[in-house]
């Protein structure tokens, strides 16, 4: 990540923010308060763009599940003794 004098995550919905994470060497109010609407305004934009993607048939890939080699089982546990 990039230096800088704040660094600030937010997540929600559309309508709210549910969390703020941030982390800051000494800045105003000022410039918390305009990155906090700046996360805000970014956070409705991203769950605006997924409802987009909503409209399209995108059907879940399933995974076929492998056994693992029991021979390849048994080294990798023998680690966590």
């Amino acid at each position: 990540m990039l230096e800088s004098e704040i660094q600030l995550s937010v997540a929600g919905t559309k309508d709210a923010v549910t969390m703020v994470e941030a982390g800051a060497k000494e800045v105003s109010e000022e410039l918390c308060w305009k990155r906090l609407c700046l996360g805000m305004k970014n956070q409705g934009n991203l769950c605006r763009a997924g409802q987009i993607l909503e409209q399209f048939d995108v059907q879940k890939y399933e995974f076929e599940k492998k056994e693992v080699d029991s021979e390849i089982k048994e080294f990798i546990d023998s680690f966590e003794k």
